[in-house]
């Protein structure tokens, strides 16, 4: 018969071999995952800036790697999460210059709207622990990718995760044909048109008309801008159909185009844009479930129940 003492001993033994390597391997296991944090700051805004200070210090506090945009270089091969400190225009910006990486973004709000944020300046400190344990969700939104061809050959190539604008450069409407699945479906005249993704349907589209999507679903939102014709209201298509947007103007240099708020080259008449669903996924980090509802609620003055 063994004595009580001996089986306790033998237990706590056993613990010991069993789990301690097991804590280990977890422990290990983390280490792999958190290689690297990028931060990524609007400068242009003083309160991000010192927010972004504070913050660098607090990856350095707890042993991570962190890098900022603006030091070079960037470490991206080993970075898991991206932290912008901004606005959506900031996270656009980021997105533009890392997206292709496919790293997850978490956005702090410093901007107006935040319907790309995870969560507010003020909420960090709550929040602050599940950043550093990983405990938060990734959302994959789709993503646009558009090619501008001139004279048969392509010229230039660009992703969008918020939207596509062809506007006029003139006092003057532009003119437009839509393709749709490489069958003429409209001519647009007015001010030009936005072709936005679900996460992009709140901005330019949604000013000019367009209907809020919500970003989980995978379309594409084509809304004309002060279209001559009002019948020709905003359409919700499928990411699986090609659109091709086609300059029908006389003059040269009739528009520009805009991916994600920034302006990209200009366009001559017969130009043709063409837009697709791009291989790559945006990456979103979030922590509250129903932010993205309730930032519509806000910002819009939509009262519930």
């Amino acid at each position: 018969m063994i004595a009580s003492s001996d089986v306790y001993q033998r237990i706590i033994q056993g613990w010991y071999v069993f789990c301690i390597p097991c804590m280990l391997m977890i422990i290990e296991q983390r280490l792999i995952i958190l290689k690297e944090i990028g931060i990524y700051i609007n400068n242009r805004k003083n309160q991000a800036q010192i927010f972004g200070e504070f913050l660098l210090k607090q990856l350095s506090k707890e042993k991570f790697k962190v890098w900022v945009e603006t030091n070079a270089p960037c470490n991206l091969e080993n970075t898991d999460l991206i932290i912008v400190i901004g606005g959506d225009g900031t996270l656009l910006e980021a997105f533009g210059q890392f997206g292709k990486c496919e790293i997850p973004f978490l956005c702090i709000n410093f901007g107006n709207t935040g319907f790309l944020s995870a969560i507010e300046p003020k909420q960090f400190h709550d929040y602050w622990p599940l950043i550093l344990n990983e405990k938060y969700y990734v959302e994959e939104r789709s993503v646009m990718q558009i090619s501008i061809t001139r004279d048969a050959g392509e010229v230039l190539k660009y992703h969008a995760l918020n939207d596509v604008v062809i506007r006029s450069t003139r006092l003057k409407t532009c003119r437009q044909i839509l393709k749709i699945d490489g069958k003429m479906f409209a001519e647009y005249e007015g001010d030009g048109v936005v072709c936005s993704t679900s996460t992009g349907s709140t901005a330019y589209s949604l000013s000019a008309g367009g209907a809020i999507i919500d970003p989980q679903l995978q379309a594409i939102t084509i809304t004309p801008i002060c279209s001559k014709i009002k019948s020709l209201r905003p359409i919700v298509l499928s990411f699986d159909h090609t659109v091709e947007i086609i300059c029908d103007d006389n003059l040269n240099l009739c528009s520009l185009i805009g991916i994600d708020g920034k302006e990209k080259a200009n366009l001559c008449s017969k130009d043709v844009v063409r837009i697709d669903r791009a291989s790559i996924k945006a990456k979103l980090v979030q922590l509250e479930k129903g932010r993205y509802l309730n930032r519509i609620q806000y910002r819009l003055g939509i009262k519930g129940l």
